[in-house]
């Protein structure tokens, strides 16, 4: 009886370490070249947003969404947008 209690919390304590259940975290490049994943993490940390506060991914998809839209290849500029005159 002793041993199928001691199992039992054995069991117990390893499936509790093991982190059942949670997600692997990606990088913002991952959601950069990724972008239908990026917009569906969103939309899912946009329906709950109390969880997604301390959630990697969320934080992770939308840095992505936001520097996607901003980046600047500075080889492809024009002369009058060059970096170098700022």
């Amino acid at each position: 009886m002793r041993k199928i209690i001691l199992s039992t919390v054995f069991v117990a304590i390893v499936f509790s370490l093991t982190g059942c259940g949670s997600e692997e975290v990606k990088t913002v490049e991952y959601y950069k070249t990724h972008i239908a994943e990026r917009d569906a993490k969103i939309k899912e940390c946009l329906n709950n947003p109390g969880a997604s506060k301390e959630n990697a991914n969320c934080a992770n998809a939308a840095s992505a969404k936001f520097h996607s839209g901003i980046e600047i290849d500075p080889s492809k500029a024009t002369d009058a947008k060059k970096f170098d005159k700022f």
